[in-house]
């Protein structure tokens, strides 16, 4: 009788480390998990975790660039706004938007009675001093033969002079409006191409009044040109730079402008000159450049994509910018030193352009590094450091 009362307790016992046997057993085979030293994370070979991180090899990139947005402009280097400085009606037009024309090529003609006074004041002035010089020419004679006085021909030629002086002016007036006095005078005034290139704008039609004082001396963009004629071949293009991007432009910098009107497509140019004052409301600098307007295929005023090489510059490693982490104001990645083993380490970074990051400082090509999974490292080191 003594007895029975110890089976249930012995199966109890029995059951109890039989269960923490049990439980000691799946703990132990329960895997360790990584251990970190420093900036290194180490797993177990055995840890199936690691394997889910992605690695990707740091590539060699192409010269180091920097991008921006810009827009394309005339390059008023080559550019001429052509106004009429005499009063006049509009005769004939004789050129129209797209066509090229050569330095002194005429635009139009205007039947202007500003030309025909500047005609009319030359042509009196040639023969006032033909009249005058005659009779210089015949005091002369009459001196000599004791018919007249010294004080006559002084006279005669104090006139003489005179008139050549005002012919003198009234040619160089007449040549300045007309270019060329030796062409038919006949009260129209020719508006002359002063430079070769394109016709790309015409604000004027037969019959139309022209006047000189449609440009504002001060304040020309005021008032449209009757023409503009420029070399569409080279052409301008405006970038605006922030303060962090001045250190890295420089006047002869290379640039690649590209357009998505042209995919692919890349028109070469170079730096001419960075602004010297900071726009205060945008906080940016004006950047301008040429760029060679390969087929004609660029317009002004179209918007493009700009990319400055630095003259010298150098070539950057290029990884995913997803493997680039964002940590207490720096810049890290994790390189794997051996399948299971990680390192952060801190990098510099130039660029971060269609999801690539361009680092110059603290990656080497041909290093493997750690394109995702990087954050659950870090929480890791996070982990460790609490």
């Amino acid at each position: 009788m003594t007895n029975r009362p110890l089976k249930p307790l012995l199966l109890i016992c029995l059951t109890t480390v039989l269960s923490a046997c049990h439980d000691k057993k799946i703990e132990t085979e329960e895997p360790a998990g990584p251990v970190v030293h420093g900036e290194e994370v180490e797993f177990p070979a055995d840890s199936p975790k690691f394997r889910q991180i992605a690695i990707s090899e740091a590539k060699k990139g192409a010269e180091l660039a920097r991008h921006f947005y810009g827009r394309v402009s005339t390059n008023e280097e080559v550019t001429v706004r052509v106004f009429s400085p005499v009063f006049g009606r509009v005769n004939s037009v004789l050129v129209d938007i797209g066509q090229p024309v050569h330095a002194g090529d005429v635009l139009a003609r205007l039947e202007s009675p500003d030309m025909a006074q500047a005609q009319s004041d030359a042509r009196k002035a040639a023969s006032d001093v033909n009249a005058k010089t005659h009779i210089f020419l015949r005091n002369q004679e009459l001196v000599r033969a004791g018919s007249a006085s010294v004080q006559d021909l002084e006279g005669s030629q104090n006139d003489m002079l005179q008139a050549q002086a005002e012919k003198t002016r009234a040619d160089v007036k007449l040549t300045q409006l007309y270019g060329n006095p030796g062409e038919t005078l006949d009260g129209t005034y020719p508006l002359k191409s002063p430079i070769s290139g394109f016709v790309v704008d015409r604000n004027l039609n037969v019959g139309q009044e022209i006047r000189p004082d449609q440009q504002l001396a001060n304040a020309p963009n005021f008032v449209m040109p009757v023409f503009v004629v420029t070399d569409p071949k080279n052409l301008w293009v405006m970038v605006d730079a922030t303060e962090r991007d001045l250190p890295n432009l420089h006047p002869g910098d290379t640039l690649s402008v590209q357009s998505t009107s042209f995919p692919g497509k890349k028109f070469p140019g170079k730096i001419l000159k960075v602004g010297e004052m900071l726009d205060p409301l945008t906080r940016t600098v004006k950047v301008r450049g040429s760029v060679e307007n390969l087929g004609d295929l660029l317009k002004p005023e179209i918007y493009v994509n700009v990319d400055i090489i630095p003259a010298g510059g150098k070539t950057a490693v290029e990884v995913p910018s997803k493997a680039v982490l964002f940590v207490d104001g720096k810049r890290y990645i994790f390189l794997e030193k051996k399948p299971g083993t990680y390192e952060r380490r801190e990098v510099e970074v130039a660029d971060d352009h269609d999801d690539i990051a361009a680092i110059t400082k603290g990656l080497s090509v041909g290093e493997h590094v750690v394109e995702d999974g990087g954050l659950y490292l870090q929480a890791i080191l996070d982990n460790a450091d609490g």
